[in-house]
């Protein structure tokens, strides 16, 4: 959380570039603004979405809240945004599977970034972590491909839902490595962290900033990072250099965008 503070120090003074225009910057905002998160409470984009919003209101002097429309990978909060008026006061702070990949994936033309999206910034850049219920048997990451090479298909992962940076590096595993689990899609990383805890799965590829605390208590146990450096004190092993999981990168980097205004479809 305290990473989330610094960032919302650095990017509150963006926003009143960005979202305002040389019209009305002197004005903006004159009234709530909305923060539109594509997940429910509780998960990494929705925290750093709070933060943001508490930094821009005591900078601003107007409420910014924190609206969170979760479900279809995104796609729910992602179509309804861009349709709203682009006038600054409506905000989409989502990481890369809302606004990328699930329509990819769900092959709706329900929007598309390039079209219904103005970037405004980056929030954060968070690698994931292997994160395995204290139950499970993997000790290590070794372990973990043993077990999932022993058993396929018995294993279940719990997604924070279709089209996200997570699951799209847990189909990365599978077809790179040999692997095949179950993956289980909720709606965000709140309930999917609290089945995991729960045991009703087996384990996950969570962003570290959500799974760190249940690590440090003992809920989970950690495997593995996606990156190469991980926090201060955070134990955890890693694959080698020469090792077949080298190229399984991914740093979820959620990002503020502003609505553009809808042209007719050609």
């Amino acid at each position: 959380m305290k990473f989330f503070a610094i960032a919302g120090i650095a990017v509150s003074a963006l926003f009143v570039a960005a979202v305002s225009t040389p019209a009305d910057a002197q004005q903006w905002p004159a009234r709530q603004v909305r923060l539109i998160v594509p997940y429910p409470a509780g998960g990494n984009v929705d925290s750093a979405a709070r933060v943001i919003a508490d930094r821009l209101q005591a900078k601003l002097g107007q409420p910014f809240i924190v609206e969170n429309k979760a479900g279809a990978g995104g796609l729910i909060a992602g179509e309804a945004f861009a349709k709203m008026a682009p006038d600054g006061y409506a905000l989409f702070v989502g990481a890369n599977g809302p606004v990328l990949f699930a329509p990819e994936i769900a092959k709706r033309d329900a929007y598309n970034w390039k079209r219904d999206f103005i970037p405004i910034t980056s929030i954060t850049m968070t690698p994931l972590v292997l994160e395995v219920h204290p139950s499970s048997p993997a000790k290590d990451l070794k372990e973990f491909i043993a077990l999932a090479r022993r058993d396929p298909g018995k294993l279940t992962m719990a997604s924070p839902g279709q089209g996200t940076t997570n699951h799209l590096l847990s189909e990365l595993m599978q077809s790179t490595l040999g692997l095949e689990w179950l993956t289980v899609h909720y709606r965000g990383n709140a309930p999917a962290l609290n089945d995991l805890i729960g045991g009703q799965v087996q384990f996950a590829l969570d962003q570290i900033s959500v799974g760190l605390p249940s690590i440090k208590s003992g809920m989970l146990r950690a495997l593995a990072v996606t990156g190469s450096t991980a926090p201060p004190g955070f134990l955890t092993s890693r694959p080698s250099p020469n090792s077949a999981t080298r190229n399984l990168t991914a740093r979820p980097s959620p990002a503020c965008s502003r609505p553009r205004a809808r042209r007719p479809r050609s």
